[in-house]
């Protein structure tokens, strides 16, 4: 089936066609493993997982690749700081991520190669960009030369010229011989681990990390490199001028980025007081199907306001229709068939989710299967109905992960006799025992919910 994504390099939304045959080869932005991941990272990785669970459904075979930045100046200077290995730092904080991507039911990739595991094909990159002269040396370190390729700027487009002296694009305090020039090879320096190479001692620089993982993954050429925005200019921009000039061609046919997460309207900062880990929202009490699903709300191109408000608005969303489909599994079977509305609901959920991922329009188709049914009266519906309804939820919960499909457990008998006492009790208008019984059976861990001629009874 046909999916559309927007290319950051076309600036256009484009049908993916993969290289291969029904295959998607992916190369997603990996954590640098210096500290815990924060909801601004979280939201990346929940996108990158709609994205892949998106291609699944339209009939894909997809291979993703994910790097482990585990080595890189943040990750030494945290280590040095705390007088510990850096590699242990790496290891205990790439361990807190992966409990995070599990606990939001993230897809793990197929391959999660490892910085500093890669080495030689970082080598074997930068020694053929230095033979060509693509790449100088130049007090320890090797540098690529922007000047040598042409089109640099193509995916940020950004003209060279704006490169102000001092304006690097390189964060990094080495030697170079133009300001736009950026780092390949750092050489070494006193209390930092390095590799021994040809080309001189030292480390590698951050960029050409990920063209060596996807070269040596996922071949000379690939469909989709994911991100955030906030990785266009310079690591993608640069990934592209090393890969293609070491290649000979163009290497990534769709480049695909996330926008930023906002909290309370502004950036988020420890000093604001507005920095959240999923340790934190969890210790707040919210449960973690609402912070993925407050994640899936909004566009991946649009800037995401993350709230306490907005939390708890995905926290009732999933209640609400946790209740609608027990509500559904207890009704009565009725004559009014709205299967076909259903299915064309279920179709338009699925039609907006593969043009450009659009989910907020793919929730909305959701919401509307929700209005029609109650509009209608669950009692009213034919069997038929009710069964395309759950089996339309089942679909979207394979992309969303956040919703209880099954029927809830049988109501103890005393529970249920308690119930059926308060039932009673509102016949006879009295009120007062009514809420009585109600507000033990909520300290029992039950909900009750009237309707018309009968009530439902279930655990919270």
């Amino acid at each position: 089936m046909e999916v559309k994504i927007y290319n950051t390099l076309t600036e256009k939304v484009e049908e993916i066609k993969p290289i291969e045959d029904n295959l998607i080869k992916m190369y997603s932005c990996g954590p640098t493993v210096y500290d815990f991941a924060h909801i601004g990272n979280l939201r990346y990785f929940v996108f990158v997982d709609l994205l892949k669970r998106t291609l699944l459904k339209a009939g894909y075979k997809v291979f993703q690749v994910m790097n482990i930045t585990d080595i890189d100046d943040k990750i030494i200077q945290r280590a040095n700081e705390r007088k510990i290995d850096y590699k242990e730092l790496a290891k205990t904080y790439e361990k807190y991520f992966f409990d995070d991507i599990k606990k939001l039911k993230i897809l793990m990739p197929e391959k999660t190669p490892h910085a500093t595991e890669e080495i030689p094909t970082m080598v074997e990159i930068i020694s053929k960009l230095l033979k060509s002269g693509i790449a100088y040396k130049k007090a320890g370190s090797v540098y690529y030369n922007i000047g040598k390729y042409a089109e640099y700027g193509k995916l940020s487009k950004l003209d060279r010229r704006e490169l102000r002296p001092g304006a690097s694009v390189d964060i990094d305090s080495y030697e170079k011989d133009n300001s736009g020039d950026f780092v390949l090879w750092k050489g070494k320096k006193e209390n930092e681990p390095f590799f021994e190479t040809d080309f001189g001692v030292g480390r590698p620089g951050w960029h050409i990390e990920c063209s060596a993982m996807s070269y040596r993954y996922l071949g000379e050429q690939f469909d989709i490199h994911t991100g955030g925005v906030d990785l266009i200019f310079p690591h993608h921009e640069n990934e592209i001028a090393q890969s293609e000039m070491f290649c000979g061609h163009k290497t990534v046919n769709y480049w695909v980025h996330s926008e930023h997460l906002l909290v309370d309207g502004k950036k988020m900062s420890k000093s604001l007081g507005n920095f959240y880990t999923l340790k934190d929202l969890q210790e707040k009490g919210f449960p973690l199907n609402a912070v993925r699903l407050l994640f899936l709300s909004a566009h991946y191109k649009t800037q995401l306001n993350f709230t306490i408000k907005g939390l708890k608005a995905s926290e009732n969303t999933i209640k609400n229709i946790n209740e609608f489909i027990q509500r559904l599994y207890s009704s009565g079977d009725g004559k009014k068939d709205i299967s076909e509305s259903i299915a064309h609901l279920k179709e338009e959920f699925f039609t907006h989710l593969f043009n450009n991922i659009d989910i907020v329009k793919s929730l909305a188709r959701m919401h509307d299967i929700v209005n029609l049914a109650n509009k209608t009266e669950l009692d009213n519906l034919t069997r038929s109905s009710k069964s395309k309804i759950l089996d339309a939820f089942k679909e979207f919960n394979e992309i969303l992960l956040v919703f209880n499909l099954e029927k809830s457990e049988i109501i103890p008998q005393e529970i249920r006799s308690l119930a059926e006492e308060r039932w009673n009790a509102r016949q006879d208008r009295d009120f007062e025992r009514a809420d009585d019984i109600r507000n033990k059976l909520t300290a029992l861990g039950y909900i009750i919910e009237d309707k018309k001629d009968d009530f439902i009874i279930r655990k919270k």
